[in-house]
């Protein structure tokens, strides 16, 4: 999922993964961790991992509707260059 090649690098630079983010995935495992905020409409339009994953109960989903997502087999700097 290459998030630069579908999409324009100044919509990704204006924060539409940060600012505007519904979901918070954890990655890493101590001491080494970082959760990333991220739009889940983005994700699942781009990866059919991330489509399959939040479409189901892997999720959880907090009062204020972020949705809670733990990986901790996908280290920090892996899953940063998937973002990227």
């Amino acid at each position: 999922m290459d998030l630069q090649r579908r999409y324009d690098p100044k919509i990704l630079e204006t924060g539409i993964l940060s600012d505007h983010f519904d979901i918070e995935i954890s990655v890493g495992e101590e001491p080494n961790t970082k959760t990333f905020h991220l739009n889940s409409s983005i994700l699942q339009h781009q990866s059919n991992y991330f489509y399959r994953a939040l479409s189901t109960h892997w999720i959880k989903v907090e009062n204020n509707n972020i949705k809670k997502f733990q990986k901790p087999n996908i280290s920090v700097e892996v899953f940063d260059i998937i973002v990227k």
